[in-house]
């Protein structure tokens, strides 16, 4: 075998050797190409996975903070209005006691047990009745009473308040919810 020839068979040989060689790293290549796209696509599942995890929790705490501050807003809303309501009520005393002043008079007169009633505050518009009905008392007037009476004894050791005023501070606690679950019934329909 000549130079040429040895020449020629050890290029023809390198060649194959490259070409199996670039072959050899080409399949490693598109190995490694493979697993990398499977790493991306395992990747992307689990960050799509973690972001979804994320947009739950996100979403259950403002839907929480949401209902906190709704719930807030109702309660300071609802007692606004439950003190308009009882001025409102406390305005309607007056109305209330004008329907049928002397029956109710003498309705809130029989719940007072007999004493020396020595001191009896009422409504201007019961002043007459008072005196006449409770003659050994002195008599008081107060515009907020809206009907009935407060009477004392002497050094007002014994006192009874049978107004209206305080008949709608006591009946307050029970009348507002009421009041407040009706107002809602009709907002709910409207």
């Amino acid at each position: 075998m000549s130079g040429e020839e040895l020449k020629r068979a050890l290029v023809r040989e390198g060649a194959a050797t490259s070409r199996d060689a670039w072959q050899r790293a080409e399949l490693v290549v598109e190995d490694r190409r493979r697993a990398i796209d499977r790493e991306l696509t395992d990747l992307r599942k689990g960050a799509e996975q973690r972001l979804k995890a994320d947009i739950a929790a996100l979403r259950s705490s403002l839907l929480h903070a949401a209902n906190i501050r709704a719930r807030n807003n109702r309660l300071q809303t609802e007692e606004v209005l439950g003190r308009r309501l009882e001025i409102l009520a406390r305005q309607c005393l007056q109305e209330i006691a004008e329907a049928d002043r002397a029956a109710l008079w003498q309705s809130l007169l029989a719940e007072i047990p007999a004493a020396g009633w020595t001191l009896v505050r009422v409504h201007p518009a019961d002043r007459e009745r008072a005196r006449s009905d409770l003659p050994q008392a002195e008599v008081e007037t107060d515009e907020s009473l809206g009907g009935g009476m407060i009477v004392s004894t002497a050094g007002g050791r014994v006192q009874v308040d049978n107004s209206l005023s305080r008949r709608l501070e006591r009946a307050w606690p029970e009348l507002l919810p009421e009041l407040l679950g009706e107002l809602r019934t009709l907002v709910e329909e409207a």
